[in-house]
């Protein structure tokens, strides 16, 4: 998200990050980490 984040903060267009539809508002979704990993201690 920071390599992103970065030069939007430098004044790049949301729109040509391809992270937004507009000039200035941004949209980053953090990916689903699936199902909790549980560990049974035996």
């Amino acid at each position: 998200m920071l390599t992103l984040s970065s030069p939007f903060l430098k004044g790049v267009s949301a729109k040509v990050l391809g992270i937004g539809e507009q000039y200035d508002v941004e949209y980053v979704q953090c990916p689903d980490p699936g199902k909790p990993c549980i560990v049974e201690e035996q």
